[in-house]
């Protein structure tokens, strides 16, 4: 049914319009036959007095005759207030007074006098409020559940758990470690490569440990002030526990739990840091510190030409200090746990150890390394090479600088091989008896004599020697014998540089 007044369709049973509010039935009164005059029923007992009597029927009958006039006039009874149904030709009909000109149509409008009218509420702004309530409502759930889902609590306890399960990758992914190139996931799984049996629990619980402190710092203020307790030094320790429970980017969680066969308590704490970024629109990215996984400045001291590797990842040696032939390499951040550890040189022996980096860093700071057999002859055959320069350019009676080159720089701080030399050239020279005058070393045969010391090998030999010299009787004479020598080098650069001089006077 559509409303007569506005056109707002409503339901076929409605008496008033929705919108607007104008009637749109007629009252189902029956039909009156308006010449039948209406007596009163009179209650038992009781009689009406004549005049009054009287005017009732006066009354009944002066209605009576208005109705007939208005069913003369009107015979269709179309409602029109402003017609002279009762007396045609006189002063059109003004309707009651507090209806106005305009009648029933101004009643809808304003009502009657001291009554507020008040639009009805139609059904599409009762669905759209109904929506609105429901939106806010979806709203707020979806905000605790991504708040929750996003808490630094969750992530603590998310982290725990892949812990507990050996989850070491994901493990990783909850943390936020100083940039290092070590401290990469490879390395972080790797190292706990031995730790991979899951801890098996039958109950677990995470506690804010700032709350317990809170609670503490309360009660202890309870105590200080039943003790009487106001010195300045309790009151600036307050305000500085105080500040450190209002740290905002900084949480600390304390996870209790109770391994499967036991009957005390565990604990484990975790320090969950803001990282400075969003997780999710405007949730903030938490992240742990766990600074017991790893460990600074860690150092390893090894040949200056041999390199340095672990877990197959070269470490960064540009920032080595040198001396001596060592290098000292310091690694700024490492992983606790479990290394494969390789320090490899050209012509020396690889050395291959798995070590463990605990919290005090590792238990092998200085490596050694040993020469190969290739390495060993190559040596042994420049030393018979340096044996021979060396007595050669004594026999001539050559200076010391034209023969310094052979020995390691480190070794000629001081002038004692020098001297050594000097000493040898005088013997060989010689002045009368004992001069010799030719000199012959062959069949040279060299070992190790000793364990090397990083970069210091020491080998052992002998050769034969064939000398001429002149005698006492200043006669020539010939000798031929096998002399001891011990020859240690020390590597510089990429050379073999000797250490000390391998033959001295007495051997002559």
């Amino acid at each position: 049914m559509y409303c007569p007044n506005c056109g707002t369709k409503n339901e076929e049973e409605s008496l008033f319009c929705m919108e607007c509010g104008t009637r749109l039935k007629e009252d189902s009164v029956p039909e009156q036959n308006l010449n039948e005059t209406a007596v009163p029923i009179q209650p038992a007992g009781r009689t009406m007095p004549d005049s009054n009597m009287q005017m009732r029927q006066n009354n009944i009958n002066q209605n009576q005759n208005v109705s007939n006039n208005r069913l003369e006039n009107n015979p269709g009874r179309q409602r029109d207030y402003r017609g002279n149904y009762g007396n045609p030709g006189g002063p059109a009909y003004q309707g009651p007074p507090y209806l106005g000109n305009n009648g029933p149509q101004n009643l809808k409008k304003t009502g009657y006098p001291g009554m507020t009218m008040k639009k009805p509420v139609s059904r599409l702004a009762v669905i759209a409020g109904i929506e609105a309530v429901a939106a806010v409502a979806l709203f707020v759930g979806a905000y605790k559940i991504m708040s929750n889902r996003f808490s630094p609590e969750k992530a603590a306890m998310d982290y725990w758990e892949t812990k507990a399960d050996r989850e070491w990758s994901q493990a990783y992914d909850f943390c936020d470690f100083p940039n290092s190139d070590l401290l990469t996931k490879k390395m972080f799984v790797e190292a706990n490569a031995n730790n991979t049996e899951p801890l098996e629990y039958k109950s677990v619980n995470i506690t804010d440990v700032k709350q317990l402190t809170g609670d503490a710092v309360s009660k202890l203020g309870d105590l200080a002030s039943i003790f009487g307790a106001e010195s300045d030094d309790y009151d600036d320790y307050m305000e500085d526990l105080e500040d450190e429970l209002e740290d905002q980017d900084l949480k600390v969680y304390c996870v209790e739990y109770i391994e499967k066969g036991a009957d005390s308590k565990s604990a484990e704490y975790i320090t969950m840091t803001k990282t400075g970024k969003k997780k999710y629109l405007f949730w903030d990215e938490w992240k742990v510190a766990d600074t017991e996984s790893w460990v600074s400045d860690v150092t390893y001291t090894i040949p200056e030409n041999a390199v340095l590797q672990l877990n197959g990842e070269k470490v960064d040696d540009s920032a080595a200090t040198e001396q001596d032939g060592w290098k000292s390499i310091t690694i700024p951040y490492m992983f606790t746990g479990d290394y494969q550890m390789q320090v490899t040189e050209e012509g020396m022996k690889p050395y291959c150890e798995n070590t463990v980096i605990t919290s005090y860093g590792s238990e092998e700071e200085r490596i050694d390394l040993m020469p190969t057999d290739e390495t060993l002859q190559v040596l042994g055959e420049q030393a018979g090479e340096d044996i021979k320069f060396l007595v050669e350019s004594a026999l001539q009676g050559k200076p010391f600088k034209e023969v310094q080159d052979v020995f390691f720089s480190g070794a000629l701080e001081d002038d004692y091989i020098k001297n050594c030399y000097e000493n040898l050239t005088n013997k060989i020279k010689g002045n009368g008896s004992g001069k010799i005058t030719g000199l012959v070393i062959s069949n040279i045969n060299t070992a190790l004599d000793a364990s090397p010391t990083g970069t210091e090998i020491d080998l052992r030999g002998t050769a034969q020697r064939k000398e001429t010299y002149i005698n006492y009787w200043d006669e020539i004479e010939e000798e031929d014998n096998e002399i001891y020598f011990v020859a240690s080098y020390c590597k510089e650069g990429n050379e073999w540089k000797l250490m000390n001089l391998p033959v001295d006077e007495y051997a002559f």
